[in-house]
Parts: C-alpha cells; sequence; structure tokens
C-alpha cells in the first residue's frame, strides 16, 4: 500500500509568513487556514451543517499537520500535498478517507482561486483524489 508506515517530518520552525510576491496585483492576500475559517464560518452562516462538520474536520486535521502555523498560497505546493498525504496515511486512514480530506482542501484552495487570493498552480496534481472501489460490508441478518 501506498505511502504505510513513512514519516513526514517538515520543520515549520521559521515563521511562514505571507509574501508580498504572494499578494495578486489588485492587492488581494489572506494566509491559506485564515481563508478556510472564513470558508466554514459562510457554511456555518448558511446552514449546512453536515459540510460544515466535514470541512471542521479537514480544517483540524491541516492545522495539526501545519503544527498550527498558517501559510500563505504560495506555500499550497504539490510537494506539501503530497506531504500532507504521507502524513495522513500515517495516521492509520484508508485512502477514501485521505481522498476526502485532499478534496475539501482542493475546494477550499479552487475558491480561493475564484475569488483571486491565488493562482492556480495545481498543487493537487499528484495526490489521489479518487474513490477506491471497497468491498461491501452490509450485515446480514
Amino acid at each position: 500500500m501506498l505511502f504505510e508506515n513513512q514519516q513526514v517530518n517538515i520543520d515549520f520552525g521559521q515563521q511562514m509568513e505571507l509574501s508580498a510576491s504572494n499578494a495578486l496585483s489588485d492587492g488581494k492576500s489572506k494566509p491559506f487556514l485564515e481563508f478556510f475559517s472564513q470558508q466554514i464560518d459562510n457554511l456555518r452562516q448558511n446552514g449546512n451543517l453536515r459540510t460544515l462538520e466535514t470541512y471542521k474536520t479537514a480544517y483540524k486535521k491541516f492545522k495539526k499537520f501545519l503544527q498550527n502555523e498558517d501559510i500563505g498560497f504560495s506555500h499550497m505546493t504539490g510537494d506539501l500535498m503530497e506531504s500532507y498525504q504521507t502524513y495522513l496515511r500515517g495516521s492509520n486512514l484508508a485512502m477514501n478517507t485521505v481522498s476526502f480530506h485532499m478534496r475539501i482542501l482542493r475546494r477550499i484552495y479552487n475558491k480561493a482561486v475564484e475569488q483571486g487570493y491565488s493562482t492556480d498552480e495545481h498543487p493537487f496534481r499528484h495526490v489521489y483524489t479518487g474513490m477506491a472501489t471497497t468491498e461491501k460490508r452490509a450485515l446480514t441478518t
């Protein structure tokens, strides 16, 4: 199985600040987790409770992976997403669960691109965001 028992060591010791080069020409800039948090607030205000819960879970896992450091959109790279995927697999999550978290992050990233906070650098190109076929485990009586 991919990524099984691999350790991921990421040094977030230095402060990763949103640099001036990460701001787009219209002056929009915002750290990724801050933007993600705003999207969660929007879901709460709109009453999308089930989506809200899944986004909150994905947010908490990604924030823990980042060791509570917010990052600029320029740091949302393919390498970071591959490291995050490996991190999730190291948490003994099934590939479909990992994919679920990656799809939420991709949705937030794409929304930020749509709103002009970043240009699309395709950071999710090399991570798994599909759905693997699994064996049905229905209970029989």
